[in-house]
C-alpha cells in the first residue's frame, strides 16, 4: 500500500472509489445548481479502497478477455456475410471467390463523389463532396458498393430513414476499406496484412475485417441491407433468422457501441466499476451479447 500512488495515479485511485465508503450525502442547491455533497467518517483505510481496486481489475480482465472472444467472432461473422453478398451477386464471376469487387465499387463512389482541395500551404486534400452527394442520393441516381446499401440511411422505430449527418463518417469507412484493400501500407499497421500486401497488389475483402476496429465494425454492419442485417444478428445471437425483427437489429448496433465504450475504458486502464454504475442499463444487455 505504501507505493501504491506509484503504480496508479491519485484519480484513478481515490476519486472513482471514494462514493462507495460515503455513509450518507446530501443535496444542496448552489446558484440554482443542484450538487451531491458525500458524508464520511472521519477515517477510511486505504486497504479497503484498495480491495475495491482489486476486484474492479479482475472484472476488467474478465469484460477483456469476453469482448475479445465477441469481437473475433462478430468480425468473422460479418464479413462472411459481406462476401456472400459478392459470390452470389457478382458482375466479376471470374473474382467473386476473391471478393476484390469491393475495390472497383469503392473506387467509382469515390471518384464520382469527392472533391480535391488546396490547402494554404499548397497541399492537396481529398474530402466528400458532400452537397453533389446529397443531391444525387435525393435524385436517386447513386450506385453504392453491394454492402453498402444503407449508406445514406439510419435505422429508427419507423425502419430505415434518410440521414445526412452520418455520410463523411460512413464516407471515410469506405476509403480506409479501399485504401487498404489497394495496397496502401500506410493505411494499416496489421502485421495480419502484410502478407497480402508482399504477395499481390489487392487485398481479398475477407481479410480487411483484421485492421478495423469494432467501432469501424459497427459502422460497415450499419451499412449494410437489412436481410444481411438479420442473418448476421441471428448467427451472433444463435437464434432462427425468423425471430429477429427491424427493433432487435437496432439494439444489436446499441449493444456493440456500449461494449466499444467499455472496451475503450478497459484499455485505457481507467476505473470499470465506477462507469458500469453510472450506465447500469448497459451492463446486462452488453454481458447477454459479448457471452454468445
Amino acid at each position: 500500500e505504501r507505493y501504491i500512488l506509484e503504480d496508479r495515479n491519485y484519480i484513478s485511485v481515490i476519486n472513482p472509489y471514494k462514493e462507495f465508503f460515503a455513509t450518507n450525502q446530501i443535496v444542496k442547491n448552489i446558484e440554482g445548481y443542484t450538487k451531491k455533497i458525500h458524508i464520511y467518517e472521519s477515517e477510511t483505510p486505504i486497504q479497503n479502497i484498495l480491495s475495491v481496486v482489486k476486484y474492479d481489475d479482475k472484472i476488467s480482465d474478465y469484460f477483456f478477455r469476453t469482448i475479445g472472444q465477441f469481437e473475433r467472432k462478430f468480425k468473422n461473422v460479418l464479413i462472411n456475410a459481406i462476401c456472400e453478398l459478392y459470390v452470389h451477386n457478382s458482375q466479376m464471376p471470374n473474382e467473386s471467390l476473391k471478393c476484390l469487387e469491393y475495390i472497383t465499387e469503392i473506387e467509382k463512389f469515390i471518384n464520382q463523389y469527392t472533391i480535391e482541395l488546396t490547402l494554404n500551404n499548397g497541399s492537396t486534400y481529398t474530402c466528400l463532396n458532400k452537397p453533389y452527394l446529397i443531391d444525387a442520393i435525393q435524385r436517386n441516381v447513386v450506385v453504392f458498393p453491394k454492402f453498402a446499401t444503407n449508406f445514406p440511411n439510419s435505422l429508427s422505430k419507423k425502419g430505415y430513414v434518410y440521414n445526412e449527418f452520418v455520410l463523411e463518417n460512413r464516407f471515410m469507412i469506405l476509403k480506409k476499406l479501399y485504401d487498404i484493400g489497394t495496397g496502401d501500407k500506410s493505411s494499416s499497421k496489421n502485421i495480419l496484412l502484410q502478407h497480402y500486401y508482399n504477395s499481390q497488389k489487392m487485398l481479398p475483402l475477407w481479410v480487411i475485417p483484421n485492421a478495423l476496429t469494432l467501432g469501424e465494425l459497427n459502422v460497415l454492419f450499419s451499412m449494410l441491407d437489412m436481410s444481411t442485417q438479420k442473418q448476421i444478428c441471428a448467427k451472433l445471437m444463435n437464434v432462427d433468422i425468423t425471430k429477429i425483427k427491424e427493433k432487435n437489429v437496432s439494439t444489436f448496433m446499441g449493444y456493440v457501441e456500449n461494449i466499444r465504450r467499455i472496451r475503450n475504458v478497459i484499455n485505457h486502464y481507467e476505473p470499470l466499476i465506477p462507469f458500469l454504475l453510472n450506465k447500469t442499463h448497459l451492463i446486462k444487455q452488453d454481458i447477454d451479447i459479448i457471452n454468445v
